[in-house]
């Protein structure tokens, strides 16, 4: 590595991964209709990212994301009123 030619990354500018999260969230955001599907796409997202060793099949994870949206979207409504 040459340190004068190569500049090292701080802790500012975004590694490939997150950039990569921000392409699939926008992408995501954009073809989804309703507020459910995102929210659900959210908490999928940020289960898989956040937990290494998880031990649910895709049913029960897809399952658990939408009742995460359904959970916002109640506590939301409610707020609401």
């Amino acid at each position: 590595m040459n340190i004068e030619t190569e500049s090292t990354p701080t802790p500012t500018e975004p590694d490939e991964l997150y950039k990569a999260m921000l392409v699939l969230t926008k992408r995501l955001s954009e073809s989804l209709t309703t507020k459910r599907e995102l929210f659900a796409g959210m908490a999928m997202q940020g289960m898989l990212a956040a937990d290494k060793d998880i031990r649910l099949g895709m049913k029960e994870i897809a399952e658990w994301s939408v009742s995460q949206a359904d959970a916002l979207i109640a506590a939301l409504n409610k707020e609401g009123k």
